[in-house]
């Protein structure tokens, strides 16, 4: 097999797999729906710089924050069918909360 052809067949294959060297730096989004007062899943794992974005899918609204020595974010009220992005800038743990249902909480990992 020549080396043109050998490299070409790693890059696809790297490609397929999604090789992380191939993705350094690129930063992620996932999605969260809001719904029934609750966040879809109870706890995320994130790299950091990588976003979530918090999709009000109730009838009524929401309120996601964070507030922490080493990041904090606020979206004020979001209204059914809207959305909201927030990027994690920083490594640690953080509990994201609603204002407006104690009872909502999502544990973020950001390593």
């Amino acid at each position: 097999m020549s080396r043109r052809l050998a490299f070409a067949s790693l890059t696809l294959t790297s490609l397929a797999l999604g090789a992380p060297w191939l993705h350094a730096g690129a930063a992620n989004l996932v999605t969260i729906i809001q719904s029934h007062r609750a966040f879809s899943v109870t706890d995320l794992h994130l790299k950091r710089g990588d976003s979530v974005r918090f999709t009000n899918d109730d009838l009524f609204n929401h309120q996601v924050y964070v507030k922490s020595p080493a990041f904090s974010f606020d979206s004020a009220e979001q209204a059914p069918g809207e959305a909201v992005s927030v990027a994690f800038p920083v490594a640690g743990t953080f509990d994201v909360l609603c204002g407006m249902h104690p009872r909502m909480h999502l544990a973020v990992i950001v390593e």
